[in-house]
């Protein structure tokens, strides 16, 4: 199975069951090299991508005098994007604050990977003992 495939599933999944839960998605019919592959653009294309978007366009960029307006709109965009917007809100307020406070990019891209790096193996090492995250 090629990793592209896959990831068109995941996508299609993600609009179903939502993706950080995977619902009743199992990834331990991956391969090693597929599950690396999907680690890596989890990890690191995505963080990448969606704060390029909803940090740099959305709150760096405009004007000082609207950043915290656009930290709660950019907030509320990232969170319909993703399965538990709730939840998905106050990271993208951490997010959003981190951006702010540093003045730069890089410091919540590098959090977004490691959250999405987190879940991704703890999701992993859940569904390998058998467990689902409603187990918790």
């Amino acid at each position: 199975m090629d990793i592209r495939c896959s990831f068109i599933e995941l996508l299609f999944l993600q609009t179903i069951d939502g993706f950080i839960n995977f619902g009743s998605f199992r990834l331990l019919p991956l391969s090693i090299t597929q599950y690396l592959q999907f680690v890596f653009i989890l990890s690191i294309i995505f963080p990448i991508q969606e704060e390029l978007l909803y940090r740099g366009l959305l709150i760096l960029i405009p004007s000082q005098r609207i950043k915290y307006l656009m930290l709660f709109i950019s907030s509320l965009l990232f969170a319909f994007i993703h399965a538990e917007p709730t939840f998905q809100f106050f990271l993208g307020l951490g997010l959003g604050i981190l951006a702010i406070r540093f003045n730069n990019i890089l410091v919540p891209i590098f959090a977004h990977s490691l959250w999405n790096l987190f879940n991704s193996l703890f999701n992993f090492l859940l569904r390998q003992y058998g467990f689902t995250t409603q187990d918790i």
